[in-house]
């Protein structure tokens, strides 16, 4: 799913790779260019960072990862401060674009979980076409 576009029989679904300053990232603009316009746009992004661009580009649905929430202590703050509260974890909304930033059940180098929790969420799609 890397850097394309996918049409299911309801929705697009658009994967993105690694992380936003990947230069092998195609711009969302250009993978949305093959989206049908009439279903609603679901991207799945590694990097919240990408989740401006996908607002910019009018994206229904935005999920990812990456931050693991902080990992642990006192990384939990450095995360929070990187991203920013409403790219760090959780559910957010703003404007037209949902996202869902998820802390994950693994770990990033060091193998080790202390102050936040592991997570898989399960997700409920409903609804029709895009207006």
């Amino acid at each position: 799913m890397d850097n394309r576009c996918v049409k299911t029989g309801t929705l697009n679904l658009v994967g993105r790779p690694g992380l936003a300053h990947d230069p092998g990232r195609i711009p969302l603009k250009e993978l949305m260019s093959g989206c049908s316009p009439r279903q609603p746009v679901l991207v799945l992004d590694h990097d919240p960072a990408g989740i401006p661009e996908a607002q910019k580009e009018r994206a229904d649905l935005v999920l990812c990862g990456h931050t693991h929430n902080g990992q642990f202590f006192p990384c939990t703050l450095i995360t929070r401060y990187w991203y920013g509260k409403e790219h760090c974890h959780g559910i957010h909304r703003e404007g037209h674009t949902s996202w869902i930033i998820s802390s994950g059940t693994g770990f990033f180098q060091t193998p080790v979980r202390v102050g936040t929790d592991s997570e898989i969420i399960l997700i409920q799609l409903t609804g029709g076409e895009a207006p």
